[in-house]
Order: C-alpha cells, then sequence, then structure tokens
C-alpha cells in the first residue's frame, strides 16, 4: 500500500462502539462544562433522527459529528469534533459535506448550528462553509457563554459549492 493510500481520509458510519472514543475527543475538544456526556453521545448517535458520522485516518478516529434532522427540513449540527494536531486538514471540511448530503437526502433544505461567540476559529471555518449570522444566543453554554446561531441553506449542488 502507497503512502497516499495509508493517508485516505475515509468517512463512515459512527456507531455505539465508536461511544468511548468519541466521548474521548468530545472531551478534548471542549471545556467540561459544555462537552456532551456519554450518555448525551449515545442518545445522539442512537436516535432515529440523528445523522453521526466519523472520519478515520489510518484506522483511527480522527473526527466526528452528530446532526439531527428536525421538522423534516431542518438539519441541526449538534457538534463537530476533530483531533487538534489534525485541524486544518479538511477533516472538518469532508464531516461537514458528508452531513450536508446525508441531511439533503433525508428531506433536509436548510441546516443549522450554534457557535461560541469566542471561538473566531470555528465561526471562520463556518462563514467558510456558507453559514450566515441568525442571531445571539444569550446564554448558551452553561448559562453564563452566548453563542451565535448560524443558518445555510442546502443546496443539491455539494459538496463544497
Amino acid at each position: 500500500m502507497g503512502a497516499q493510500e495509508a493517508d485516505e481520509l475515509n468517512i463512515g458510519e459512527c456507531r455505539p462502539a465508536d461511544l468511548g472514543e468519541i466521548h474521548a475527543l468530545d472531551a478534548i475538544c471542549f471545556s467540561s462544562d459544555i462537552a456532551f456526556s456519554r450518555d448525551e453521545l449515545l442518545c445522539y448517535i442512537s436516535h432515529p433522527n440523528s445523522i453521526a458520522r466519523i472520519a478515520r485516518l489510518n484506522g483511527g478516529i480522527v473526527g466526528f459529528i452528530i446532526g439531527k434532522i428536525e421538522r423534516r427540513y431542518l438539519l441541526h449540527i449538534l457538534t463537530l469534533d476533530v483531533v487538534p494536531g489534525l485541524r486544518r486538514r479538511k477533516i472538518g471540511t469532508a464531516l461537514m459535506d458528508n452531513l450536508h448530503w446525508e441531511g439533503l437526502r433525508n428531506g433536509a433544505r436548510v441546516s443549522i448550528l450554534e457557535v461560541d461567540v469566542q471561538n473566531a476559529a470555528a465561526r471562520r471555518f463556518y462563514e467558510q462553509l456558507r453559514y450566515d449570522y441568525d442571531g445571539i444566543l444569550p446564554g448558551y453554554y452553561s448559562g453564563c457563554r452566548d453563542a451565535y446561531r448560524m443558518i445555510r441553506i442546502l443546496k443539491h449542488h455539494m459538496p463544497g459549492k
């Protein structure tokens, strides 16, 4: 197997067997006051309206995303986690593209998410994916940190366009 094949990113379905690894990654990516518990993650990945994907690189989980179809037309992105040392390698973009496609396939036409107002890197990332600001949610994180709600209209000429 060549080096290019060894470094191939694979996006696949997230399963309950992945729970330990994704919980550990969530604890690395987010502070303890906003990281999800194991039970919350299990509920989200097991819910019939959820779409959960993992990114694997060289066999290890390097990122995951969870979204939920709400009101038949709305894809609500609940979390996007990428190993900090592997950010800016298009892993997050690949996960978002995959989730957008799955959302469209399941009838979603709009995608929304929440992002910490203080997280400039995440805000720039979502802006590059053509998310627009749709309001501020005071105290969204643990009652003390504000979030922006961001929105994007999903189109059939995905990904990245």
